[in-house]
């Protein structure tokens, strides 16, 4: 026999439910940062769940960071960057990242079934054992000398400096409008041996030789 429900409850409660999905500032601002990235099903809601956070004040640096875990689960290594299928998937800083505290709250999640492992202010010659690499502004005066180091290297460098992917990094972060939005150099990806999932291409702007082709 089924329980007989008051039509009366029944409203009262599926409007009181989306009420708590609304507040998502102050202490609880990073708690939903990363639910929005893990519990989402697709990638699109995640992000514009993470840029609707930037427009309701979350900090910026936190959004980076949440972003940095969605391409995580979004592009795929070759199998010989890891010594085996369950080894940790390094992120890394290089430089004054400015990502505070907010790049450990990605610390020990699970990507793709590798758990993540944060390294900061990582040295050049460390750097390809980064399957990550973001790297600060502190580092632009120098960023041609990283490239070079890392060319042909299963690395996905990303970073805020202006023009990034342009120059020959993959992934690129700027703002529009208060609202974090990042480019992708597909040449890079494809020489750096990273499959990027459909889904991520479709939401970034692609530069680099091959344009035209990746965005039809």
């Amino acid at each position: 026999m089924f329980a007989r429900i008051h039509p009366a409850r029944a409203a009262a409660t599926a409007a009181a439910k989306p009420r708590r999905h609304l507040r998502i500032a102050g202490a609880s601002a990073q708690r939903g940062l990363l639910a929005a990235s893990a519990g989402l099903f697709t990638l699109a809601g995640a992000l514009v769940g993470l840029q609707t956070a930037l427009a309701a004040s979350t900090a910026e640096h936190e959004i980076k960071a949440a972003f940095m875990y969605n391409f995580a689960k979004f592009v795929e290594w070759p199998a010989a960057s890891f010594g085996q299928p369950q080894a940790p998937l390094i992120v890394c800083a290089m430089g004054d990242d400015g990502l505070g505290s907010a790049l450990e709250t990605i610390d020990h999640k699970v990507a793709q079934g590798h758990e993540l492992r944060v390294r900061r202010r990582v040295r050049l010659d460390d750097a390809k054992s980064c399957h990550i690499l973001f790297v600060a502004t502190s580092e632009r005066g120098r960023l041609a000398a990283i490239l070079h180091a890392l060319a042909g290297a299963s690395v996905l460098t990303i970073s805020d400096i202006d023009g990034f992917a342009e120059a020959g990094g993959v992934i690129g972060l700027y703002n529009v409008d208060n609202k974090v939005q990042f480019s992708i150099n597909q040449e890079q990806a494809r020489s750096a041996s990273l499959q990027i999932n459909s889904q991520l291409l479709k939401l970034a702007k692609i530069v680099g030789r091959d344009t035209r082709e990746d965005s039809q």
